[in-house]
């Protein structure tokens, strides 16, 4: 499953969080340490000298609980950090103490060159770890080895199921009359002038998108003049990416004479109609009043203005 329809599936949270059954039939945290700490027993039972153990990042925090003896981690609000394909080693000091040689340990991967090559440079991707899991945005870390050999971590925003978006640039005719939105943007604290845009459906194209996102959230009906290839919105901050649409809208069809937007209900969005030749004025008299702007919407009218 992806994880957008893992969550379509998912059970409420309950209290005590540790017995919280996300999905029918799915173990609880308590439930799942319980299973490790008694597989982990039994393997301490049979293994004569060196064992090696593979299971996943959660299994192997309990692992990890489970030699350290520590039986209620949730309680004692302790968590222990394992990337998939790392390597723990637990051992005993010349006193017979339990301890944790290495924990997560990932540096057998890194003369591999199976790593993700990043194009343009000598930088190579080595693993991904999810912090916060949302319904449309996932908070994640990726760990790369620069250029100059020096491993470092980027904390990224990935949009679920990796969809793509569209963004709008469309064109009243014959007024050449840019078509722009003010929409309320919780991150942003307002409304933000921006171009319609959104996200594309499974199996539409581009232009599909685009023609269906202008006439929800405009109600004028376009027609697709170009499409670009995907290209980055935020690339420091995220993966997210849209396929510029240039449209047209014919003035003297009926449909576009009384247009009347159709947003979603979460949707604040009010349509601005700016002019070619009153672009300059227009937003230095939003900006005076403290408006905001997209800086897409604002790189486009450096362009149009020279």
């Amino acid at each position: 499953m992806t994880r957008e329809a893992a969550k379509g599936i998912e059970l409420p949270v309950t209290e005590p969080t540790e017995d919280w059954r996300p999905y029918a039939g799915a173990e609880s945290w308590r439930m799942m340490s319980e299973r490790v700490f008694r597989a982990m027993g039994n393997i301490a039972r049979e293994v004569e000298d060196t064992g090696v153990v593979v299971m996943d990042g959660n299994a192997g925090m309990a692992a990890v609980a489970w030699w350290l003896g520590i039986e209620r981690t949730w309680e004692k609000k302790i968590a222990f950090e394992l990337d998939l394909g790392s390597v723990s080693v637990f051992g005993f000091s010349r006193w017979g103490e339990r301890m944790v040689r290495q924990l997560n340990d990932m540096s057998h991967l890194e003369p591999l060159r199976g790593e993700r090559e990043l194009p343009g440079r000598n930088a190579r991707e080595v693993s991904r770890r999810v912090l916060a899991a949302g319904k449309f945005l996932d908070l994640q870390v990726i760990r790369y080895i620069g250029k100059d050999g020096q491993k470092r971590e980027w904390e990224v925003a990935e949009r679920v199921g990796g969809k793509s978006a569209v963004m709008v640039i469309a064109w009243l005719k014959p007024s050449e009359r840019l078509v722009l939105v003010r929409q309320f943007r919780p991150p942003a604290g307002g409304s933000v002038i921006e171009f319609a845009a959104g996200i594309m459906n499974e199996g539409e194209t581009a232009g599909e998108a685009a023609v269906r996102e202008l006439r929800e959230e405009t109600g004028y009906v376009g027609r697709v003049v170009d499409v670009t290839a995907g290209a980055f919105n935020t690339p420091g901050v995220s993966n997210d990416a849209a396929h510029v649409v240039l449209m047209e809208v014919d003035e003297g069809l009926s449909e576009n004479a009384n247009a009347v937007a159709r947003p979603e209900e979460a949707e604040e969005i009010e349509v601005v109609l700016v002019g070619r030749e009153g672009m300059g004025e227009f937003m230095r008299k939003e900006l005076e009043m403290g408006g905001l702007f997209d800086s897409k919407v604002m790189a486009y009218a450096a362009g149009m203005m020279g």
